[in-house]
């Protein structure tokens, strides 16, 4: 049966109600190319979150990951080169009102430390890692 599939949350959704727990899945996707964000919704699948782009006011949260009561909100970015770069990655989290993790992931060797309460580490490191 062909299920036309346009955008990553049908995707999901289509997806997610087929996966058992505890069973081993194969998925197999042919044209997967045209749903739009297809990546998000795979790795959201993977790793048991939903995974948004998310919208406060004006601003945007690169991905909202959610399951269950948890949620993480992070900013990826190749590197930070400049104080307006920095301001740009950090101020959007910073807005945010909860308290949930705050990330901001880079893809440079020497990423780490805290500001503001707002985690900066290596993207390899984070996805390797047990943070979330």
């Amino acid at each position: 049966m062909i299920i036309p599939i346009k955008t990553a949350k049908k995707l999901y959704d289509e997806v997610s109600g087929k996966l058992r727990e505890g069973q081993k899945t194969y998925l197999f996707f042919d044209e997967i190319q045209e749903v739009k964000d297809w990546e998000k919704a795979v790795n959201s699948l993977m790793s048991d979150y939903a995974v948004y782009v998310g919208k406060l006011d004006t601003r945007e949260i690169d991905f909202v990951a959610v399951r269950a009561d948890q949620k993480l909100y992070i900013q990826a970015t190749t590197q930070i080169k400049s104080p307006g770069a920095e301001k740009r990655e950090y101020e959007n989290l910073l807005s945010i009102p909860d308290n949930y993790p705050k990330y901001v992931l880079r893809l440079d060797e020497f990423a780490s430390g805290n500001h503001e309460g707002i985690f900066t580490m290596n993207i390899t490191d984070f996805l390797l890692g047990d943070s979330w």
